[in-house]
């Protein structure tokens, strides 16, 4: 179902979607919208893989998130969401999230249990520091902290995805990685 730029939807349409739609959604795109709030009905998107609200009102994302289970891409980019509720940990299929032109300035650690995260870009957030539980993400291949205040990456050598890009730094600042990584890498080290 793709809203993009409808800007007659408003968030009482939204609550009726999730109530009359709840079995056939997939993907939600409310990009561009005047939603200033997602409902507590999202839950019942059982099937939702794709949920698109960038570019909205929206300022946070509703505990019911985490029932999303099927979830694969979460994008909140150029939104006023200032954090990411716990319940994210609830999200195993996710494999794309994109938190980029937030006011976010911390990652909650429990971003480290999206056991099948692929690409997380938190690209110009207020973000400073990545939680060690990045560290976990076994299936991490993208990750983009440029124009944040990320300086270090917080994991070990052995925990990194043989194929991870990591997109870092603004204006010829680099990021240090912790010791051991640069051998690693260098030498294949897994």
């Amino acid at each position: 179902l793709d809203l993009e730029d409808n800007k007659d939807i408003q968030d009482s349409h939204l609550q009726g979607i999730c109530e009359q739609l709840s079995l056939r959604v997939r993907y939600l795109g409310l990009k561009g919208t005047r939603i200033r709030k997602l409902p507590q009905e999202m839950r019942k998107l059982k099937h939702l893989e794709i949920l698109y609200v960038g570019s909205t009102r929206i300022s946070e994302l509703p505990q019911e998130i985490g029932e999303l289970k099927h979830l694969r891409i979460l994008d909140v980019r150029n939104t006023d969401i200032t954090e990411l509720p716990l319940q994210i940990r609830e999200l195993q299929h996710l494999h794309t999230l994109d938190v980029r032109n937030t006011p976010i300035s911390e990652l909650p650690p429990q971003v480290g249990k999206l056991q099948n995260l692929k690409i997380m870009c938190v690209r110009s957030t207020g973000v400073r520091e990545l939680p060690k539980e990045i560290g976990e993400l076994n299936h991490l291949q993208t990750l983009d902290v440029r124009n944040t205040r990320v300086r270090e990456l917080p994991w070990q050598a052995g925990q990194i995805s043989q194929s991870l890009r990591v997109l870092a730094g603004d204006s010829g600042d680099g990021v240090r990685l912790p010791e051991g990584v640069c051998e690693a890498l260098i030498n294949g080290i897994p």
